[in-house]
């Protein structure tokens, strides 16, 4: 029986520092419908493997290991969740909304740190929408949204205590977007802006949340906008990070697909800090470029596009 394996490399938005001992490795069974999924070390050394059925036409559950070697699996279209233990044998499986209604798809969205995983799952209708957060001994919490509406996003805190999960719902013809606050199972406050991603920052007490068309800064405990700015149609936020008071965000614009890869020819960093008006910086480019990123040290606050790293300061002599 052969089976093709991919590498799913596990990151962490709730935190870059934090390294998980453990990766996922997906694959398939060629010869009937099936998933694999095979927990290995960082040397590649696998330790179990846990299979699903599953038709090649349907999406593939959304999954998470934790730092000490447990498998969670976050499976939409049956509407469970399962948690197996370091051997591969399934120790807890519980059920999505409080009933397991199989064969029909739910919106799942999933963030994760190495000890924490939360997810927001949506029924197709929006009739129900819910948050849950797993710790690694499989204690689990769950809190019900309310109203209508369709799971958008979430993103966790670095030690997993909070989330903002990003929701939306429609008015007619219009879309109405949300993102909401929770510590623990309580909803602590809510705000309006459209959700593909974000960051807690200055001491999870501000949420960096960015949408389709801009971004903004929101205070976590009243829900409340306190910067926001707006970026060319079509703009793709590559990564995002916080110095002290301060989110930065990388930005690439002027897409073109090539050979399955979205490459860009123009790159700005995006400074937003509350209470002043957010600054542009513009990084020259000498040619088409993929995925850029933010690295914070002690030396300043660096950029890295295809593997040249400079100094964001260098383009940007006033913030000397």
């Amino acid at each position: 029986m052969r089976r093709i394996l991919l590498v799913l490399l596990i990151s962490y938005s709730a935190g870059k520092a934090q390294v998980n001992p453990f990766q996922i490795l997906v694959g398939s069974v060629q010869d009937r419908d099936a998933v694999v999924f095979s927990i290995a070390d960082t040397t590649g050394t696998v330790h179990y493997t846990v299979e699903r059925n599953r038709p090649y036409d349907l999406p593939v559950p959304s999954v998470h290991v934790f730092e000490n070697g447990r498998l969670l699996i976050v499976d939409g279209y049956a509407g469970v969740i399962e948690l197996y233990d370091e051997s591969g044998g399934i120790t807890q499986r519980g059920m999505l909304h409080g009933s397991i209604r199989p064969d029909h798809e739910r919106i799942v969205h999933m963030d994760a740190t190495p000890h924490v995983a939360g997810f927001v799952v949506s029924e197709s209708d929006g009739s129900s929408t819910s948050v849950y957060r797993i710790q690694s001994n499989g204690a689990i919490r769950s809190t019900e949204l309310t109203g209508e509406a369709h799971a958008a996003g979430i993103r966790l805190s670095s030690d997993g205590a909070l989330a903002a999960a990003g929701t939306y719902s429609w008015n007619g013809p219009l879309l109405n977007h949300r993102v909401q606050f929770l510590e623990g199972e309580r909803t602590m406050s809510s705000g309006q802006h459209d959700f593909k991603g974000g960051l807690f920052g200055r001491g999870d007490s501000l949420f960096l949340v960015y949408g389709r068309n801009g971004a903004a800064i929101m205070d976590v405990r009243t829900g409340a906008i306190v910067s926001e700015t707006a970026y060319e149609p079509g703009s793709v936020v590559n990564d995002l990070v916080w110095v002290e008071g301060t989110s930065y965000l990388a930005i690439s614009q002027n897409s073109e697909y090539v050979n399955g890869r979205w490459y860009f020819s123009r790159l700005v960093v995006l400074e937003m800090t509350p209470g002043k008006a957010p600054v542009e910086t513009r990084i020259p480019s000498a040619g088409p470029f993929f995925e850029p990123s933010l690295e914070v040290s002690e030396g300043g606050i660096f950029i890295e596009i295809d593997g040249l790293r400079r100094d964001l300061k260098d383009f940007n002599p006033s913030k000397d």
